[in-house]
């Protein structure tokens, strides 16, 4: 079942929203939350955060914990790749275009992420 959620999510990144869901109701969102790609993970955290399923600074600190620099450096490309959705976003607005689909990030999320990554830096120097 596993599988079949990354590869649905490697073919789709919007079916998060659904996988969410269906984690959720069968009551598997801890395994999934540790799966990798981190990117899957991540993106599913985030999501599980904002429908209040997940303490995410909690499951941040752990993540970081087990996966080191290794999850420190995917949570940083993971905030670069949103920030740049939410760009691109803006620009196609502005330029009187549809807006695209994608999942983003409400600003709580992020300021969690970048709370939880600076105390990671802080807590290596």
């Amino acid at each position: 079942m596993t599988k079949t959620f990354l590869q649905f999510f490697a073919a789709d990144p919007n079916c998060i929203s659904r996988i969410c869901d269906i984690v959720q109701e069968v009551k598997i969102l801890p395994q999934m939350l540790r799966l990798r790609p981190y990117a899957f993970a991540l993106e599913l955290a985030a999501l599980a955060s904002r429908r209040e399923f997940l303490n995410l600074a909690k499951w941040l600190d752990e993540m970081i914990e087990t996966g080191g620099t290794e999850f420190f450096k995917e949570s940083v490309n993971f905030l670069n790749q949103k920030a740049v959705q939410e760009l691109q976003a803006m620009e196609l607005v502005r330029a009187g275009k549809e807006r695209p689909q994608f999942v983003g990030l409400k600003i709580t999320t992020v300021v969690t992420f970048l709370r939880t990554l600076v105390a990671y830096l802080q807590n290596n120097e």
